[in-house]
Order: C-alpha cells, then structure tokens, then sequence
C-alpha cells in the first residue's frame, strides 16, 4: 500500500501543468492527511473528494489508482463574501439518506485534476456549535457529518510558486 500519489495537475484556466504529490495516510509526520482533489468522477463529471487510500497494482496490467470519499456542491449562504469571490460550498455526499458515511469512487490517477485548498465553513460551524467550536472538537457522528459544511479556496497560489520560494 502506498501513501503519496504523484500527479500533473492540470487546470481549467490554462495554467501549465505542475507536479503535485497527494497523500492518504492517517500518519504523515504524526498527523493525518487526506488531500482533497479535483477529479474527474466515473460519470464524466469534475467532481471533488478527499483521498482515503492509494492503490497500485503490478504486474500482467498495471494500475494507479485511488479511493475517496465524494463531496457535492451545498446549498448557499445568503450574502456570503466567500462565494461571491468565487469559492464553492460543499458537504460530504452520501449515497443514501441513511449512510453514516460520504460515498466512496474508486478513480485512476490519470483521472484526478489537482489538489484542492478546502477549508471548513467556519460561519456554519460557529452557528451550529457555537463561538468556539473547531472541527478537532466535535465528535465525529453521521449527524456531525451531514451537517458539516466546507469552501474550496479560490485564493490558494497553486499556480504561484514564484511568489514563494522554496513553498
């Protein structure tokens, strides 16, 4: 089993192609990282997702590939700056109304985009859960799940390592 996928990620503004490393572990230096993607989903369709596992395989056919969990656009926030600027509200995806856990698609890395910047929605937190509330806190339930909500960083410079060397 494998941690880290390399990828080109590619981007839909005309950016050149980069390398990117994503990563799936529940330890990377003591701490967990799951990379939330970009991906082109089964159907076609761009779609986003945060990585659970890499697999590989070898042999008579060789392939790349990886295992997460989907996500799907959320319902907005009336007069949020966030999405005004461009950033997409999400929430997990789940396949019934009665899963305790997002959908999962098995994808090829040829077919996932690049790496996303999602943050948590901190306004919804802070309403649901109060001032203080951090998604370290909270224990992680079905209702929890259903309920959390996250933006997609349209600021991140992925496309901007000169502005930070050595990033």
């Amino acid at each position: 089993m494998h941690i880290t996928v390399r990828i080109m990620a590619r981007f839909e503004w005309g950016a050149p192609a980069i390398i990117q490393h994503l990563r799936a572990t529940d330890s990377f230096f003591g701490r967990p990282w799951h990379s939330f993607v970009r991906y082109v989903g089964n159907d076609g369709l761009a779609h986003w997702g945060r990585l659970r596992l890499v697999l590989r395989s070898v042999g008579a056919v060789r392939r790349s590939c990886v295992l997460l969990q989907c996500m799907r656009r959320a319902a907005h926030r009336h007069r949020c700056d966030l999405e005004r600027y461009g950033c997409t509200r999400l929430a997990w995806d789940f396949s019934m109304t009665d899963d305790d856990y997002p959908a999962l698609e098995i994808v090829e890395a040829t077919n996932l985009l690049r790496a996303e910047d999602v943050q948590v929605d901190w306004e919804d937190l802070s309403d649901r859960l109060g001032l203080r509330a951090t998604p370290a806190d909270q224990e992680s339930s079905p209702t929890e799940r259903r309920a959390a909500r996250y933006f997609v960083n349209v600021f991140f410079p992925w496309t901007s390592r000169e502005l930070v060397p050595g990033l």
